[in-house]
C-alpha cells in the first residue's frame, strides 16, 4: 500500500463502525500502564469537545492507524499514535504523523510523550524504545533529554519515567518550551536545576 493514499477519519461517537479496531489497536500498542481508562475514552467522545480528536488512519479505505491528540490554546499535545502491524514499515506512520501536524497549523508547538530506551525490561524493546526516538527526530521533534518527566495516567496505573518532545512549528525559546511543558504536565515533572537540552 501506498501511504500517500491515506486520509483521515474523524471518530465523533462509539457507534462509530472504526471506533472498536481503533480501540483494539490502543489496547494492543500501548501498555497498560500507558493507557487512559475506557469510561475516559467514551467521555471525550460523548463531550462533543472540537478540541479533542480521535482519528482513524485509513489507507486504500481501510484501517490502518489511529492517534489522539488535542488543542490546548496555541499548543497541541499528541497522546497517542500508532499504526496497525501489518502496515508497518510502509510509511504510514510518517505520514500520518505530518498529516497531523499539519492539520494543527495554528498552533506553536505539539508536545507528546516517548519511553525511555533506558527504561526498557530488555534488549529488544530497548531497540524499538531507540528506533521511535529517532522515528520522532526524523519527523521534526526535540527530545528533552535532561528532563525527568514522570507520565501518569491515573492513580491505578504506576508512573512510568518517559521522555518529552516538543515539535515546534514556530520558532519557540528554549524557556519558553520549558514553559509549556509544565503548562501541560504541571505534576510530573521534576524540577530542573540546568538549562534544557534538546536534541
Amino acid at each position: 500500500m501506498n501511504a500517500s493514499e491515506l486520509r483521515l477519519h474523524r471518530i465523533s461517537d462509539a457507534s462509530d463502525p472504526l471506533f472498536l479496531p481503533w480501540l483494539d489497536l490502543f489496547q494492543t500498542a500501548f501498555p497498560p500502564h500507558e493507557q487512559i481508562q475506557f469510561s475516559r475514552l467514551l467521555g471525550l467522545l460523548n463531550a462533543d469537545a472540537p478540541d479533542v480528536s480521535l482519528v482513524a488512519a485509513l489507507v486504500d479505505g481501510k484501517f490502518a492507524g489511529m492517534a489522539l491528540y488535542e488543542r490546548r490554546g496555541d499548543v497541541a499535545a499528541l497522546w497517542y499514535l500508532a499504526v496497525c502491524p501489518e502496515h508497518r514499515s510502509q510509511g504510514i506512520g510518517a505520514k500520518l504523523y505530518k498529516t497531523i501536524i499539519k492539520s494543527l497549523d495554528c498552533v506553536r508547538a505539539v508536545v507528546y510523550e516517548i519511553e525511555r530506551p533506558d527504561q526498557m525490561p530488555d534488549e529488544t524493546q530497548r531497540r524499538l524504545a531507540e528506533r521511535r526516538m529517532e522515528f520522532y527526530r526524523r519527523m521534526g521533534g526535540r527530545i528533552a533529554l535532561n528532563l525527568r518527566f514522570w507520565m501518569s495516567v491515573g492513580d491505578w496505573q504506576p508512573r512510568t519515567l518517559m521522555y518529552l518532545v516538543i515539535h515546534q512549528l514556530q520558532p519557540i525559546s528554549v524557556e519558553d518550551v520549558l514553559r509549556i511543558f509544565y503548562n501541560l504536565f504541571p505534576e510530573g515533572i521534576e524540577p530542573l536545576s540546568e538549562p534544557l537540552v534538546l536534541k
